[in-house]
């Protein structure tokens, strides 16, 4: 119910606005919850620049919601292809989890995550390999097994991209697919191909 849910945030937003105006870490967490469900990537965009923007303005650049902002835009540069800019985002993201939070939490994850995925989609295979057995680490702490099926997956990816240990690949890849498996049913229905790219 994606219309009800975008109703209801801009409700949310016009209220905080009138408490609060239009500078605040309340303000710009209604812009980050709008992001989420924007009618098209660029206006998600959009929406998490302004947030940040005003996350910085209010909260310093070394504020971990800034690099909440920092790790979603990674995210909506990704899906639009842009890894280069992905790889920007989610670097600026871990230096300030890295700085603000334990090493172990799981926003650090993510932005380890995204970075390492960004690093393989631009033929970075062997850089991606550090930050994403990082990011693997701190999932295998957490009682969350699509999430950590994904950390398997994309480990697997970027060690079979950096044609290294293909069999540990392939034991990474057999692993995801399990955890894929232990998910609630929607999650537990996606398809799992397990296939590695082959070399001349």
């Amino acid at each position: 119910k994606l219309e009800d849910a975008r109703g209801i945030q801009e409700r949310a937003l016009a209220i905080r606005r009138a408490a609060f105006g239009d500078d605040h870490a309340m303000v710009a967490k209604s812009l980050t919850s709008m992001a989420r469900v924007a009618h098209s990537n660029d206006e998600a965009i959009h929406l998490e620049e302004r947030a940040l923007a005003i996350r910085e303005r209010m909260l310093g650049p070394a504020h971990p919601d800034v690099g909440i902002s920092l790790s979603n835009l990674g995210g909506y540069a990704a899906a639009k292809g842009n890894h280069a800019a992905a790889a920007t985002r989610y670097e600026r993201a871990l230096a300030v989890f890295t700085a603000a939070l334990p090493p172990d939490h799981p926003y650090t994850a993510r932005a380890l995550s995204g970075l390492g995925e960004a690093y393989v989609h631009l033929g970075r295979a062997s850089d991606a390999i550090a930050p994403l057995e990082r990011a693997l680490a701190i999932h295998e702490a957490l009682d969350e097994p699509v999430v950590l099926a994904d950390a398997e997956y994309a480990l697997a990816t970027a060690v079979d991209a950096a044609r290294g240990d293909r069999r540990r690949a392939r034991e990474l890849m057999i692993r995801a697919r399990d955890h894929y498996g232990q998910g609630s049913e929607p999650e537990a229905e996606r398809p799992v191909t397990l296939t590695l790219t082959t070399y001349d």
